[in-house]
């Protein structure tokens, strides 16, 4: 668990780094740039990441969508280096602590919620879904960190 709120370099993670934490990044980035936190360095990483894969197509049509792009995006394979750049890593599965653990990160490691649906292969209605739903949770999870480091 996360030892201390801060919030100037955050990790999201996922399987592929195709999809969700894609998606979880360039949400927390608007985010943080609404809020004036200009400062705060986003990225996002998978455990099983082919290195320069391109977002999925139904991704980057949904963020596009609601008026961000993805189609610059290159996925990242999870490793020690990026693990060690982080302060806050935040993943969308359980299994995926046992990643970031087993590569030194346990006392970073945060699940955004139980378990967030990998939209991976299905309709462009699921990556809405999913969307909507990580929009909620990392507005939720960020407003948390925020009012934690501003009461220290």
């Amino acid at each position: 668990m996360v030892e201390e709120a801060m919030l100037s370099k955050i990790l999201f993670v996922c399987t592929g780094n195709t999809c969700r934490s894609p998606m979880a990044e360039v949400i927390a980035k608007n985010f943080l740039v609404s809020r004036g936190l200009l400062e705060v360095s986003v990225r996002s990483a998978g455990i099983a990441a082919e290195s320069g894969a391109r977002a999925s197509v139904n991704a980057m049509e949904v963020v596009s969508s609601a008026g961000f792009d993805l189609s610059g995006h290159k996925s990242t394979m999870l490793d020690e280096d990026i693990v060690g750049w982080a302060e806050v890593i935040i993943v969308m599965e359980k299994h995926h602590c046992d990643w970031v653990t087993y590569l030194g990160g346990e006392d970073k490691v945060v699940v955004l919620s139980e378990d967030i649906l990998d939209p991976f292969g299905c309709d462009q209605e699921v990556y809405h879904q999913v969307f909507s739903a990580l929009g909620i949770l990392i507005k939720d999870t960020l407003e948390c960190f925020l009012q934690d480091t501003h009461s220290s």
